[in-house]
């Protein structure tokens, strides 16, 4: 950017280049901002952001005038020019007979997009937050005699669904049309839906319809099913509604321009013989989706030419069919959520990500009306560091090579928001969206050296460091991965530490109270990383614990994931660590802590507790209710390695009325493969007394997926309840 700005800014011009305009000089400008006759409210907004933000960069005032007026003046005019696109401007200087700036755009949102392109591209202003922005003071404002800028969005249509993305203004400034952005001043010209995504629930209600007509609902495993169901899609009533409740929305949302049709967010197709043909013929579950959806569109479009008819390519349907093809007014809405986001997808060796790439290929031979459902958090731990920033770039232009024409980045959206470097990818994708050839780490260098001050040159050596951990690691980061990964080790989290202590060393000396905010923010991911890593000693875990939970009640954030327990649920199960004892493990060894461990009915079947009588200090008490599986451990990877038998044992207290019955059953279970792989469940008349006493499970390999569980015997056996202080693994070859 620095050295673009004297070509843009310099008063030195080379022979024979007209004259330089002067904008403004000592706090005086002589130019006039004009705008055309009635100029709507989005033109005049346009007018208005240029008088202040050229106001806050030179000190002067400019004022707006209508057109014709200030003839013997230099002017800035501001027009529209259709011929530009719906969101392409142009920027130029007429030297004669008065100098005169021009700025065009196709549309008052394209006029309003020059203004900022002017401002960013000239001048060096910056949005990069709702709360930073960067606009440079300058005594003497220039432009050259010969300036000439054209520029269009490289996607028509552009959003990120993150808390702080949504902000109007923000959003605006950064030259994106996103339809989640908060009404504003700057809403005008953006992206409407009238219906987004996961409608087919919305076409037919099933609370509604199912007990009379269940054959509008998806035939699965021989029977019709009501909840967590797709529609028929082959039942000429279903194509009625559906065309009917379109019809519905654009009379309730005349300013829409596209409509969602489109799957619930569940499996569950529909398997009756006509749709089964369908999708047998075509090669996917797509086959029928698309063939419903463009019956819909082609009704539609009779009354309606210019709206647009969206359905997703997800999950199941993420597959484009063999034969059938969108029509015109159909938009695909094609979806990455099995990919991999710490490598370029075009190059990830991973099974899910290449699929992805081959469906994108698929879909991008048969539809100009592309768009991506992207991903940019960890939706199960928003807190959880997600190194996706070296490859933002590079997946942007991927969409773009195969003809994307619409991109949505879905992160953290919750109310708080904040979540990991949640500011910094947005401002990185926002530029990205409009420009996909500029360079991703040029503009995450940019971001870190003006938000976060004197403490720059250590955060960008976190961010570095992160990125140079999952390089080594290679492992492929998803959006539902657990807190554990290989590239959050203890070496990564200690050095992560230092620097980040160095920065708010930095900061609190030198910066504002707005960029210490920002730092101390960044703290939060390595304080969940070492609370959630098994082989980080507890005294650090403990103290990262406190840290954490008040950061997290200063800082208002809301939520640590997507779905699951509430914030104080969460917090609250956190802070037992804090009562817990520290534990002296042999190499190797992992343990389980009791911020880790699943209760079901909790408060009913199950209750953490303090008893200074075991090893850790917290125990989990398992009433002998019923035989549930109440109590479950996920086993941590890749702290536990694979291919590597462990021996397992438990520390447990049995509080027994007598000696008949069954104890407890213990043991581990493999999710992915649906069994028991090692168990016990020794009955009463085995237990000594009613003290802590380690129980061998078994010895087996263990596997991402499996997970510890332990259930009472249940009634009416001879005990009150169990105890669990701890599992261990061990590690027997």
């Amino acid at each position: 950017m620095r050295r673009l700005l004297p070509l843009l800014l310099g008063i030195a011009l080379s022979a024979g280049s007209p004259p330089a305009l002067k904008v403004a000089e000592n706090g005086q400008t002589d130019l006039i901002i004009l705008e055309e006759e009635n100029p709507s409210i989005c033109a005049h907004q346009a007018a208005e952001e240029l008088s202040a933000i050229l106001a806050r960069i030179s000190g002067a005032h400019f004022q707006i005038g209508a057109k014709g007026t200030g003839a013997d003046r230099p002017t800035i005019s501001l027009q529209v020019n259709p011929a530009l696109g719906a969101e392409g401007y142009k920027i130029w200087v007429n030297p004669q007979p008065v100098p005169q700036l021009v700025i065009a755009g196709g549309t008052p949102r394209g006029l309003l997009y020059g203004v900022y392109g002017l401002l960013g591209s000239c001048f060096g202003c910056r949005w990069y937050t709702p709360d930073v922005d960067y606009i440079p003071k300058r005594k003497v404002l220039t432009l050259q005699g010969d300036l000439s800028i054209q520029s269009s969005p490289g996607f028509s249509y552009r959003e990120i669904c993150t808390t702080e993305a949504k902000n109007g203004e923000w959003a605006a400034r950064n030259r994106l049309n996103s339809c989640f952005a908060n009404p504003s001043k700057f809403s005008c010209g953006k992206v409407v839906y009238g219906s987004f995504v996961h409608s087919f629930s919305k076409i037919i209600d099933p609370d509604k319809y199912f007990s009379t007509h269940p054959e509008y609902f998806a035939y699965v495993n021989g029977t019709r099913i009501k909840n967590n169901s797709q529609l028929c899609l082959t039942n000429k009533d279903v194509l009625k509604i559906a065309i009917e409740t379109v019809e519905k929305w654009i009379k309730e949302n005349p300013a829409a321009t596209i409509f969602s049709v489109s799957q619930n967010d569940c499996f569950n197709y529909c398997e009756c013989d006509e749709c089964k043909k369908i999708d047998t013929l075509e090669g996917s579950p797509s086959g029928s989706i698309l063939s419903f959806v463009n019956k819909v569109a082609e009704a539609i479009g009779k009354e309606h030419p210019d709206v647009y008819i969206d359905t997703l390519a997800y999950q199941y349907s993420r597959k484009p069919p063999l034969h059938v093809k969108p029509n015109k007014n159909v938009i695909i809405r094609l979806c990455s959520l099995e990919c991999c986001f710490s490598h370029p997808l075009d190059s990830c060796n991973d099974t899910n990500t290449h699929a992805f790439i081959g469906d994108l290929h698929g879909w991008s031979q048969i539809t100009k009306n592309l768009y991506v459902w992207d991903y940019i958090t960890n939706f199960n731990n928003y807190l959880l560091p997600f190194p996706d920033l070296s490859v933002l770039d590079k997946n942007i232009r991927t969409f773009a090579a195969n003809g994307v024409t619409g991109i949505f980045e879905e992160g953290n959206y919750s109310q708080g928001g904040k979540g990991e470097l949640s500011e910094l990818r947005g401002w990185v994708l926002s530029q990205l969206l409009w420009d996909p050839t500029l360079d991703g780490n040029n503009l995450v260098h940019e971001f870190v050296k003006h938000v976060y001050g004197h403490s720059s040159d250590q955060v960008q050596k976190f961010l570095d460091l992160q990125a140079n951990s999952v390089q080594i690691t290679g492992e492929h980061i998803k959006i539902q991965d657990g807190p554990v990964r290989e590239f959050l080790n203890l070496g990564f989290l200690k050095q992560a530490t230092e620097l980040l202590n160095e920065a708010e060393k930095t900061a609190l000396i030198s910066d504002t109270t707005s960029v210490i905010t920002e730092v101390q923010r960044l703290r939060l991911p390595v304080w969940y990383a070492i609370i959630n890593q098994p082989e980080a000693p507890l005294a650090d875990v403990q103290d990262a614990t406190r840290k954490f939970i008040s950061a997290v009640k200063s800082q208002g954030i809301s939520d640590l994931s997507e779905n699951g327990p509430s914030l104080a649920d969460r917090l609250k199960l956190l802070s037992r660590v804090l009562a817990q004892k520290p534990l002296f493990l042999a190499e190797g060894v992992i343990s389980s802590k009791i911020s880790d461990i699943k209760l079901f009915r909790e408060g009913a079947l199950t209750q953490i507790i303090e008893d200074m009588g075991s090893d850790s200090g917290l125990v989990v008490r398992q009433r002998a209710e019923t035989s549930d599986w109440s109590l479950q451990w996920p086993i941590p990877f890749p702290a536990c390695k694979e291919h590597i038998s462990y021996r397992i044992r438990a520390h447990v207290r049995v509080e027994l009325t007598d000696h008949l019955g069954t104890a407890f059953h213990m043991g581990i279970y493999d999710n992915s493969g649906k069994q028991i792989l090692v168990s016990v469940d020794p009955k009463l008349a085995e237990i000594p007394d009613d003290s802590y006493h380690w129980y061998e499970i078994g010895k087996t390999e263990l596997r991402p997926g499996c997970y510890f569980y332990s259930a009472t015997g249940g009634k009416p056996a001879g005990v009150t309840a169990i105890y669990v202080d701890r599992v261990e693994l061990s590690p027997s070859n």
